[in-house]
């Protein structure tokens, strides 16, 4: 019970330091603003579709995949600037549960991506995304909050594991982009040369942005949305391991 009410007061606290600072929310929602406008009427044009699908309608369920994948990476600069700042140790000085500090960025980071796929949702159907509505759009948010809670584990571990803000922020960040370009966010797979195609269809991304497509647009249970969800669990269970390794080490005297 402990551990549930310091999860949440630390949830609470980090949710509550986006709300202070304005501008931190502005400039986050205009990245992903700028990459769709930019994809869909600068490089929509030029990128070839399957037949029937608009581009917009195949780019839409991949920003919202990357936009996830980069508000949880958010969350190693945040742990690291905790350690820096002393807050961890003020926290470790008060009866604390041992783990909320690290469960309680999680959640919040969690949250907010949660809120951020909404807004895209909204500027895509703004620019033409047209989604079945139904249960599917539901299932895909939720499936999106997982995925965003998976690499907020593997942030996590990033952040506690490097020495400074600034060395997280590039750790943080620099292993997103292959990740997230060499996949189908942007482009169909059978587009790519042959060598990267075969990155891009085992490459967990690509699992992501295609079940999320399958739940938006059919809406149907792929069978992406089964890797997707096993690709989760390992996210999950090996950013948490090395999270809570690092975590407990750094406690000990």
């Amino acid at each position: 019970m402990k551990f549930a009410t310091d999860t949440w007061a630390l949830t609470r606290r980090n949710l509550v330091r986006y709300r202070r600072n304005p501008q931190a929310i502005v400039f986050t929602l205009i990245q992903p603003v700028m990459f769709v406008l930019l994809f869909v009427y600068v490089f929509g044009g030029a990128i070839q579709t399957p037949p029937g699908v608009s581009y917009v309608n195949l780019l839409i369920p991949g920003i919202v995949v990357q936009n996830a994948v980069f508000s949880a990476a958010a969350a190693s600069v945040a742990v690291s600037d905790d350690l820096a700042s002393g807050f961890t140790d003020r926290l470790r000085s008060l009866p604390t549960a041992r783990l909320a500090p690290l469960t309680g960025r999680v959640l919040a980071d969690t949250l907010r991506a949660g809120l951020l796929v909404v807004v895209i949702f909204i500027v895509g159907v703004i620019v033409g995304f047209r989604p079945v509505w139904s249960w599917g759009l539901l299932v895909a948010w939720i499936l999106l909050m997982l995925i965003a809670f998976g690499f907020s584990w593997l942030a996590v571990a990033i952040g506690v594991s490097v020495r400074s803000p600034e060395v997280a922020q590039s750790a943080g960040f620099i292993w997103i982009f292959p990740l997230t370009f060499a996949s189908s966010v942007f482009v169909p797979v059978a587009t790519m040369p042959d060598w990267l195609a075969a990155f891009a269809r085992i490459n967990p991304v690509t699992q992501f942005a295609n079940a999320v497509r399958g739940l938006t647009l059919v809406p149907e249970v792929t069978p992406a949305v089964w890797w997707s969800l096993l690709w989760i669990v390992a996210l999950t269970v090996v950013g948490a391991y090395i999270s809570i390794r690092a975590w407990v080490r750094m406690g000990k005297p």
